[in-house]
């Protein structure tokens, strides 16, 4: 670090813990000093909550309100809009810092997991997993996930980092994937809604938000619509609610399923890659390599190559576009306009069929935002805004 950082009218000497204004040092207590010397060293994004406390208070617990009364006095020293709040987020220093490089990214350590087990309807053991804690939001199944393996992934780490540091995050493996049973058994949309039932009920959730990613998002609307009472809230990414099949039907289509489904079948499970990163490269053509490497490793841990082909041509032959009529929650639509997997018009129908939802187009390749575009900020600041803040009861829907 250098000897010091300036910003506006005033200057950081973090060797001597100085503050000086128009080079007059500033009266600053020593948490005020730290906390703030932390928001300027990561102007560059956002500072969530816990580390702003940690760098105020190492190694200790300390409640909230105490950092906002060290918040509220840096703004008094130095401008009551320098220092931005990010709701449900943290904190993001808000002017031009100079006198350093960007310090490199540090991952943020991941919180515990708790991972259980509980019974299908179909008799197979579901595995499940909550972390965090604050106002529950329940990741509905997509493609393929593995409860392990998606801490680890660059793909996913990030997110589920950013989720449980805000909620209680709850996420399952359908049957035939990751830590759930292996199963062959047929899957249909009503199929994986009785999963997610069954999760949900395990977990003693009575009411929660529900988060529907690519096909999770048909299965998110139709357990919606069939349990109203019970989501009190719809984020939707990158979602469908009519498969392939039944978007476009036909010869062509079909013959793109089967080969597809084929490809799966025969190179899988081999070490090359090569036919994994043709699944990569339409859901992220917008990553780096480490993220690319990340997801071609993840696929082939999540699931066998016929359970995998199994999944695919089940979820091209969906169909939720009858329940769009029926959700009453507030909903929050995000596609991203260049989707390569996933038409942007296909966002664009789930959110005119659902009464109030809102549409929220993001710019970038990637089927999901990922850490470093610049939807992925986006996407989670309005998250954040959406859904109620840790502890703060949500009412029943009449």
């Amino acid at each position: 670090m250098p000897h010091a950082l300036s910003f506006d009218r005033f200057e950081i000497r973090p060797d001597e813990r100085l503050l000086l204004e128009n080079g007059t040092p500033v009266a600053l207590g020593a948490r005020a000093f730290d906390l703030l010397l932390c928001l300027v060293v990561h102007h560059d994004r956002i500072v969530t909550k816990d580390e702003a406390m940690q760098s105020a208070w190492p190694g200790r617990v300390v409640e909230e309100n105490n950092l906002s009364v060290q918040v509220s006095a840096l703004r008094k020293v130095i401008g009551s809009t320098v220092i931005a709040t990010i709701p449900g987020r943290g904190y993001r220093f808000a002017m031009p810092v100079t006198g350093f490089p960007a310090p490199p990214a540090v991952p943020r350590a991941l919180p515990r997991q708790d991972i259980q087990f509980t019974a299908s309807g179909s008799g197979h053991r579901l595995a499940y997993a909550i972390s965090g804690s604050g106002y529950p939001i329940v990741r509905a199944p997509h493609w393929l996930t593995h409860l392990e393996a998606d801490w680890q992934t660059p793909v996913w780490r990030p997110l589920l980092a950013e989720l449980s540091s805000r909620y209680r995050l709850v996420r399952f493996d359908q049957s035939g994937t990751g830590l759930s049973d292996p199963s062959t058994d047929p899957v249909s949309l009503d199929s994986l809604v009785d999963e997610l039932a069954a999760v949900v009920d395990a977990a003693g959730l009575d009411r929660f938000a529900l988060l529907g990613m690519s096909q999770g998002a048909a299965v998110s609307i139709r357990y919606a619509a069939r349990h109203p009472g019970r989501v009190s809230h719809l984020v939707l990414c990158g979602g469908y609610v009519r498969g392939s099949l039944t978007r476009s039907p036909g010869p062509r289509t079909r013959q793109m399923v089967d080969a597809l489904c084929e490809i799966v079948r025969g190179g899988w499970g081999i070490d090359n890659s090569a036919y994994r990163q043709i699944f990569t490269t339409q859901f992220f053509p917008g990553a780096s390599r480490e993220q690319m490497e990340g997801f071609n490793r993840l696929e082939r841990a999540s699931s066998s190559p016929e359970r995998a082909a199994q999944l695919m041509k089940a979820f091209s032959e969906i169909d939720a576009s009858g329940d769009l009529g029926s959700i009453r929650c507030p909903t929050l639509v995000f596609h991203t306009r260049q989707d390569a997997r996933i038409d942007f018009e296909e966002g664009r129908f789930i959110a005119s069929g659902i009464d109030a939802a809102r549409l929220v187009p993001l710019e970038g390749l990637n089927h999901f935002p990922l850490e470093g575009d610049a939807a992925y900020d986006l996407m989670l600041e309005a998250i954040g805004a959406f859904i109620p803040a840790a502890g703060k009861a949500v009412p029943r829907a009449p």
